[in-house]
């Protein structure tokens, strides 16, 4: 206590007072960033989980499409047959409004894509696992709360690994 104050006769409340205010306010901060943060990631693991389930409809829409146009030409449920209508595949995803789509092989080699810069000639995460014989998806976040799904998916008939389609999708709409 400071002589002063003794001399006054008022007691040192103010300073009290002020570090409870401060403790309390840490408190409330920490408390709200921490309850910020856990319905945050709630959001994004549900968000990410009904883009997954989309995607899974589109797997199943691409298989669709693939066996009817391989019915249709008269091929067998092979490799082969998936290179040869790729173009037909990707020429209806386009009639369905799908604009970012490209055809690989097993292998993940690039049979056909809707655009010439699509994915580039790289080879994402998603298309690596489709290789490796799993339906993937990667999400990128880009500038201005862009994001995009793109997803590599295997196509398979009646239990035979025919191809690999991989969409790029832009999600950013439906985020905001």
């Amino acid at each position: 206590m400071r002589h002063d104050e003794v001399k006054n006769g008022k007691a040192p409340f103010f300073g009290v007072q002020l570090r409870l205010m401060l403790g309390l306010f840490l408190v409330f901060a920490v408390s709200l960033a921490a309850v910020n943060l856990i319905v945050t990631n709630q959001i994004e693991q549900t968000y990410e989980e009904q883009i997954g389930n989309d995607l899974q409809d589109l797997r199943a829409n691409a298989v669709i499409y693939t066996r009817q146009l391989l019915v249709s030409g008269g091929l067998n449920n092979e490799e082969e047959g998936f290179h040869d209508i790729a173009p037909d595949i990707l020429g209806q995803f386009l009639s369905t409004g799908y604009e970012r789509i490209a055809a690989y092989t097993t292998g993940g080699i690039l049979i056909d894509r809707t655009q010439d810069d699509l994915f580039g000639d790289g080879v994402g995460d998603d298309l690596q696992q489709a290789v490796n014989g799993r339906s993937a998806f990667t999400l990128i976040h880009g500038a201005g709360g862009r994001m995009d799904a793109q997803f590599s998916c295997l196509v398979e008939i009646e239990g035979n690994t025919v191809g690999i389609l991989r969409f790029d999708l832009d999600y950013t709409a439906r985020r905001q």
